[in-house]
């Protein structure tokens, strides 16, 4: 699960680099062992683009620490 924003970033370059490998297969792969050979990177590339999505459409305040939500909603009172 991808919970921090460096964490997205290793998620995407891997996104990159199961794609270039279909790219790749896509040149190379008899077609009667296509399917057999792509079936594994593609539930890869969603599985990580799922677990990319989940973590973009989260507001950023959510992943802030219960501390620095906490200080949002409570500010000092000015003496």
């Amino acid at each position: 699960m991808v919970a921090r924003d460096q964490e997205l970033k290793v998620t995407q370059e891997r996104l990159d680099q199961f794609q270039r490998g279909l790219i790749e297969i896509r040149r190379t792969a008899r077609p009667a062992a296509f399917d057999a050979v792509t079936g594994g990177y593609c539930f890869e590339i969603e599985r990580m683009q799922a677990e990319v999505m989940e973590y973009l459409l989260r507001p950023a305040v959510a992943l802030a620490s219960p501390q620095a939500v906490w200080s949002l909603g409570h500010r000092e009172i000015p003496k």
